[in-house]
Order: structure tokens, then sequence, then C-alpha cells
């Protein structure tokens, strides 16, 4: 189904068996008081969704089914872009494990509370972020089958000028934002200062900088060629975890990730994706980076003298320091980018897809 542009199918089905799921759990823990009947379904409607999802796709679509065999060389391609795959997924996991392991063991439940509701809003935007851009995964599959590089390219342009509008908007919502959501949220008892912020927020920069490079991988099935990548950063991750939780706290935890991903993962899926994909250096892409970079500093110290005016509290100040980041981010992106065609086309796109809802 995602082939056929319709996640939204097997999405609304994971959704329903969750909530469905969920029920029963909830309903089994407070009448039998058994944890391991409660974890049992925490993999059940993994295997629900999936056979529930596996049926409509075959009612929908019976024209695609397995038939006949495949040669001996796409077998061995198919196993080695798996093994890739397998690999890479087994590292990001552990690694995305490693900051909470090292902070409970090092500085206990009370500091992994704290982290926990930080960590709990950057990573909702990161995921909800990861759910947009990997909506692409198969348009880019299919263009990347038929098209030739060059058209590749420019798309990987327009697609990453819209993921650096996001970040660029996000950047100083979360910095100027961070600390008021939060009162409002959890309370004064439960915060922490402004370093951990800046340190959430440069998390949040560099995971979602990463994301348009790591689309075009999974859409070209580039698993094998950086397939260590991952297992290198989780180590020099966890290395520098044990080292600088002793020294900074929670803020060296969440440095070490930023570290790891910032000069070990991200330089190396970057370099593969241009050296094996587009043939071509990266220096256009990295400059890009680079001047996105100044519009977020640029427009993340003018929201933050601006926002800094205002109280810290009520939820009619929040929207008006969201507003007041909203606009200073795009005059500043506008200031930087307006000229360039992948600006315009994603000004026409926009243009054009209100327009069709206005109508509607």
């Amino acid at each position: 189904m995602s082939a056929f542009q319709r996640s939204d199918i097997g999405n609304n089905v994971s959704s329903i068996v969750q909530i469905v799921l969920d029920v029963i759990k909830l309903i089994l823990l407070f009448a039998l008081k058994n944890y391991y009947i409660y974890a049992f379904f925490v993999p059940l409607s993994t295997m629900v969704s999936g056979l529930i999802i596996a049926i409509i796709s075959y009612k929908k679509y019976p024209q695609y089914t397995c038939r006949g065999t495949v040669s001996k060389e796409m077998r061995h391609d198919i196993v080695v872009r798996v093994s890739g795959l397998t690999i890479q997924k087994i590292g990001n996991t552990v690694s995305t494990s490693l900051d909470s392991i090292i902070i409970s063991s090092f500085l206990g439940l009370s500091a992994l509370a704290i982290y926990s509701n930080y960590f709990y809003i950057v990573s909702s935007l990161v995921a909800f972020a990861w759910v947009c851009i990997s909506a692409t995964t198969a348009v880019l599959g299919n263009s990347i089958a038929i098209e030739p590089k060059e058209k590749n390219y420019g798309n990987f342009k327009k697609l990453n000028l819209m993921n650096q509008w996001v970040i660029a908007w996000c950047v100083p919502c979360l910095l100027c934002l961070y600390q008021h959501f939060m009162r409002i949220w959890v309370g004064e008892s439960l915060m922490e200062g402004m370093p951990l912020v800046i340190c959430m927020t440069l998390y949040f920069y560099i995971c979602e900088t990463r994301k348009v490079v790591l689309v075009f991988k999974d859409a070209a099935g580039m698993w094998w060629a950086d397939k260590w990548k991952p297992l290198v950063g989780c180590l020099v991750n966890l290395a520098f975890n044990i080292i600088s939780v002793q020294y900074i706290g929670m803020i060296g935890v969440i440095l070490s990730t930023v570290v790891s991903y910032l000069f070990i993962e991200a330089p190396w899926e970057t370099h593969i994706l241009f050296k094996k994909y587009f043939e071509r250096s990266e220096r256009e892409y990295v400059f890009s980076l680079l001047k996105n970079l100044l519009v977020v500093v640029i427009a993340s110290v003018a929201s933050w003298l601006i926002c800094s005016l205002l109280p810290e509290a009520g939820i009619l100040f929040f929207f008006v320091k969201a507003l007041i980041c909203f606009i200073i981010a795009n005059v500043v992106f506008f200031a930087v980018f307006g000229r360039s065609s992948e600006y315009k086309y994603l000004v026409g796109l926009i243009s054009g897809t209100l327009r069709k809802l206005v109508k509607k």
C-alpha cells in the first residue's frame, strides 16, 4: 500500500487496533493485576495490525501476488539489502535507548523523569516530521527507478529546502517556548535550566537536518553501503556518554548523542548518498545547510530578544510568542532563500494547494 500512496489505510488500521488492544490491556490489568498478560499484548498489536493490513492489501490489489522465481543474483541482492537494513535498525534502536539507560544508571530515576519530560516534546516533533517526510519515500523510489539522477537531484534540493524551512521555524519556537510550555505542563519543580533546552534544540536540529538524506537512501535501498554507521555511532555515543555524564551530568548525555550524529552518522550517510547515487560532490548541499544555519541563528536570536520581553506565563502569551517566532523565521528565510528556484517552486506548490482547499 505504501507504493500506491495509501499509507493512510495502514495508519488507520494500526490506530484502531492499538485503541482496541489498549482498552483490553487496561481491563485485564485492573481485573487480573498481572503484568505479564499486559506485556503479552505489546507485540500482539503489531502482529494483528500486520495481518489485517496484509488481508486488506490482498483484497485491494489482488493482481500483485508472489508468483514464479527470481534469479540468483536478485536473491543475493535482496539478502544483502535486507541484512544492511537489519543492522541499521538494530543500531538505531540501541542508539535511541542509550541516553535513558545512562541517565537512569548514573543519575537516578528522578533525573530520568525530568529528562523524559523534556525529551518527550522534542521526540514527538521529530517523529511527526519524519512521518511527513517519509510519506514521500514511495514517490521518490519510483522516481529513482525511472527518472535520471539529475531530475532526482532537483527533487532532493526541493525536499531539502522544504525541510530546512520547517527547521528554521521550529528551532526558534523550541528555544522560546520550551520553558514556557514546561511551566504550564509540569510546573517549576520538574523543570531544568536553559542549557538543557539548548541541548534538546540541538538534538532536534541535527535529527531533522539528516531526514532528507535518510529518506533518499531508503528510497534507493542503500542500506548495505553504510551498514556499520549506526553501530560505530552507538559505540562513540556510549563512550562519550559514560565519560561526560560523570562531569556535566544530563547535558553531557545529550551532547554525546549530538556529537555522534553530527560528526559520525550525518557525514557518513551524506557522503554515501552523494558518492554512490548522485555521483557528485556534496559541496552544494553542505553550503545550503550552512546558509540555513545562518537563518536559524539569526531567527533564533531575534525571536529570543523579543520573546524575552514577554512573561513566561499563560496560554495567551505562549501563542503570541509562537506567532513572533513564525513571522521572524519566515522573514529571515525569505531574505536568504527567496530568490532560489526551489523556494519559488515551494511557494507555488503551497499556493496551489491552498487555492484547491478554498474552492472545495
